[in-house]
């Protein structure tokens, strides 16, 4: 083994493809899609991060789907509750 992980290896057509099936339930829509893939994606980490990514893997995702943060949301303004009875009452 030659020490790279899984996600660092470089990609082909075929891998491109094999992720259309795997997270998409489809074959690719043409081989300019395909080209695509290859173009952006410099690894196959890369190319699982397009894909998981993608607006039509969440719509696939359904109910499944949770919220994630990635650092760049706004901040929230929280409100803070110092009376301990007031704090008990929500918490119920």
């Amino acid at each position: 083994m030659n020490g790279r992980s899984v996600s660092d290896r470089s990609i082909d057509a075929d891998t491109v493809r094999w992720a259309y099936r795997l997270f998409l339930d489809r074959e690719p829509e043409s081989e300019d899609a395909i080209r695509h893939h290859l173009a952006v994606s410099a690894s196959l980490g890369e190319l699982r991060r397009g894909f998981v990514g993608s607006p039509e893997f969440q719509r696939q995702l359904g109910g499944f789907a949770r919220p994630s943060m990635i650092g760049t949301e706004a901040p929230l303004d929280i409100e803070t509750v110092d009376d301990p009875a007031r704090l008990q009452r929500l918490l119920d």
